[in-house]
């Protein structure tokens, strides 16, 4: 917890300065009325009778689940999004059509997102693994759902295997134009930083290729793309792609001398003529990549150079509107390592990300289901901050926002399903959601 204790320093020290998911169960049952208004139409005649076709939208439960699954002794939220839902619900074990746990639906509010009533109910007291279904005489039922052990591990662990599947499909196919490689560099800034909060999530078994060396299997795959990277140098790579990479060269170079400290100078002398190199062609580069490398380039070498670039491209950056991701990490980065840092950048940092982490929460507040925004990739992307500033703070509040938003994001959202491409698209930030949600747990 060395990073946790180095931030949590220097907080109090400027404190003192500064004074899809489908239907599982039977057919669910709905308030709405799917009769159209207009609900047949003739298509086209077959000799003497009408070929008639009806649109039948999708029925959608209005009791919502995570579908994922929820853990044995975990939190466990469901949500109800209608006027109708009212009175006792039910939690059914699908196997024996038997009742377990019978609660009352609580008010409902109506919020800005759909103007539905939606109102939350806790059933963690359901801990027997099996898979049930939730039932109101008002609304009838979702879908069905489990409850066992181990879900967001075994969900950490699939969500490795689309990544590294996804990173090797780009390699394949020898993939380095329209801005490919920043995006690759972005994946891995959000790995390293997963692993750098949460170490004990990463193991030598969680991905089939790279397991028994004795060494994490993330870095495993981040060597891969690193020594694919290399291996492209006679392409057209941009100086802010080289950056980029100098950056998460510099980055793996920290973590991997742990475990192969030869190999890993080897790789920190190839970060810094990369970042020589980018800065040679050019002095447009691009700011936040440029402080995250020189952030972890400093980190890594001390060189006073490097501290010289870090104030150049950190005064740069107060011009920039929001954090991606390599000003977020950056600025992490320096507040959490060994180097002498200036206060005032890192107490400019932890306002910027405090200021963030707080209009996500009061943007939750006003939802009706509880989440800081309806868009997927959105969430996914404000739970990097909130994650962080969990790490900090252990804040019992900001878990259980992380908590609202994976449910949301598993099942409890106005679609009922899992939000699967957002994830998808996300993949790497939403390993670093999972495992701030699971900090802690054994």
């Amino acid at each position: 917890m060395k990073v946790r204790q180095r931030i949590v320093a220097l907080i109090l020290e400027i404190s003192l300065i500064m004074t899809g998911c489908g239907m599982r169960g039977g057919k669910s049952k709905s308030e709405t009325n799917y009769i159209s208004q207009d609900p047949v139409h003739f298509t086209g005649m077959c000799d003497a009778e009408a070929v008639i076709a009806y649109d039948i939208p999708k029925q959608l439960p209005n009791i919502l689940v995570n579908c994922v699954g929820y853990e044995k002794d975990g939190e466990k939220k469901i949500l109800f999004r209608s006027a109708k839902a009212r009175g006792q619900f039910w939690v059914v074990d699908t196997a024996t059509g038997q009742p377990v746990y019978k609660g009352t639906v609580p008010s409902g509010r109506s919020g800005e997102q759909t103007g539905e009533s939606v109102s939350m109910a806790d059933i963690s007291a359901v801990s027997e693994p099996g898979e049930y279904i939730i039932c109101n005489d008002g609304v009838g039922e979702s879908y069905s759902f489990i409850v066992g052990e181990n879900i967001r591990n075994k969900q950490l662990t699939e969500e490795m295997a689309a990544l590294q599947e996804s990173l090797l499909e780009d390699m394949r196919n020898d993939t380095y134009k329209a801005g490919k490689f920043i995006r690759m560099a972005e994946q891995m800034i959000h790995l390293f930083a997963a692993y750098d909060f949460f170490p004990e999530r990463f193991t030598d078994h969680m991905l089939e290729e790279y397991s028994g060396n004795g060494i994490p299997d993330l870095l495993d795959m981040a060597e891969n793309i690193a020594g694919w990277f290399l291996t492209l140098q006679d392409k057209e790579i941009t100086p802010d792609e080289q950056m980029a990479f100098a950056g998460v060269l510099a980055k793996f170079c920290q973590i991997y001398k742990e475990f192969d400290n030869s190999k890993a100078s080897a790789y920190g002398k190839t970060a810094a003529e990369l970042y020589k190199l980018a800065r040679q062609e050019t002095e447009e580069i691009a700011t936040s990549i440029g402080f995250y490398a020189a952030v972890t380039l400093y980190e890594m070498q001390g060189n006073a150079k490097y501290r010289t670039d870090i104030k150049a491209y950190g005064d740069a950056a107060l011009h920039l509107k929001e954090m991606d991701a390599f000003y977020l990490f950056g600025n992490v980065n320096y507040v959490s390592g060994k180097r002498s840092v200036e206060i005032a950048r890192c107490s400019r940092f932890m306002s910027e990300l405090m200021t963030v982490t707080e209009a996500g929460c009061v943007s939750c507040r006003r939802n009706e289901y509880k989440v800081c925004d309806p868009d997927g990739e959105q969430i996914i992307r404000n739970m990097s901050y909130l994650v962080i500033a969990n790490y900090v703070l252990e804040s019992e509040e900001y878990h259980s926002i992380l908590e609202n938003h994976y449910h949301y994001l598993c099942g409890c959202n106005p679609e009922a399903e899992v939000m699967r491409g957002a994830m998808d698209r996300m993949r790497a930030p939403f390993i670093l959601f999972l495992c701030g949600l699971m900090d802690g747990e054994s």
